[in-house]
C-alpha cells in the first residue's frame, strides 16, 4: 500500500495547512486568554482530532492496522500538538 517514495509535496501542503490551523485554533485563543494553558490545551485537542482522523479512518477501514500503533500515534499528535501551540504562545508573547 506504500508508495516506493513519499509524495513530499503533498507533506508539505498538508504540514503548511496544519501550522496554519495550530495558529488560528490554538496560539490565538490563548493570546486572546492570555494563557500559555489555554494555548497547550486547544493545541492538545487539535492534535487529538487530526491524528484521530487519521489513526481511526486506518482502524474502521484498514485489514490489519495495529490498535497499539492508533494508541501511540494519538499520543504523540496531541502531545506533539499541545506542545508546538504553547511553544507558538510563547514565541508570540516574546515578540507583542
Amino acid at each position: 500500500m506504500m508508495l516506493p517514495s513519499p509524495n513530499l509535496a503533498a507533506a508539505a501542503i498538508f504540514y503548511l495547512v496544519f501550522a496554519i490551523a495550530v495558529v488560528i485554533l490554538a496560539v490565538r485563543p490563548g493570546l486572546e486568554a492570555g494563557s500559555i494553558s489555554a494555548a497547550l490545551g486547544y493545541g492538545a485537542v487539535l492534535g487529538l482530532a487530526a491524528y484521530g482522523t487519521y489513526d481511526m479512518t486506518n482502524l474502521s477501514t484498514l485489514k490489519g492496522w495495529p490498535v497499539q500503533l492508533t494508541i501511540v500515534d494519538l499520543v504523540w499528535g496531541t502531545i506533539l500538538t499541545g506542545i508546538s501551540s504553547a511553544s507558538g504562545y510563547a514565541t508570540a508573547r516574546y515578540f507583542i
